[in-house]
């Protein structure tokens, strides 16, 4: 079972993409929305947040790990116009070597949203 601070710390980002898809929505920058994705073999990303229907951002909440989600890499591969976050408490921003996903600290990705 996930650690209270785990649950916490996936709340407030999706908090904060909530607002983030409100703010430009509401500002005409097109629709945004977000959603989870999870396949029926279970392999799931945290967030998809989508623009005009389409994935535009995939996000997955580590709260402490910086080892990356293999279901991570894969919706990555399958989505390969959507920027790709793995977002944790460790102070940490790099590209992960021969990936598109950036691995960065939570309160760094937070400030990229209005």
């Amino acid at each position: 079972m996930p650690s209270s601070f785990s649950i916490h710390f996936i709340h407030v980002v999706a908090v904060h993409l909530q607002k983030a898809c409100h703010y430009w929505t509401d500002l005409a920058h097109d629709k945004f929305d977000f959603c989870y994705i999870r396949t029926r073999e279970k392999q799931e990303v945290d967030f998809c947040v989508v623009r005009e229907e389409v994935p535009w951002m995939l996000v997955e909440c580590k709260s402490h790990s910086t080892a990356i989600s293999k279901s991570l890499i894969k919706f990555a591969d399958v989505f390969v116009g959507a920027s790709v976050f793995q977002v944790t408490s460790a102070d940490v921003d790099r590209i992960v070597p021969g990936t598109r996903i950036r691995l960065m600290n939570v309160e760094t990705f937070l400030s990229m949203f209005p």
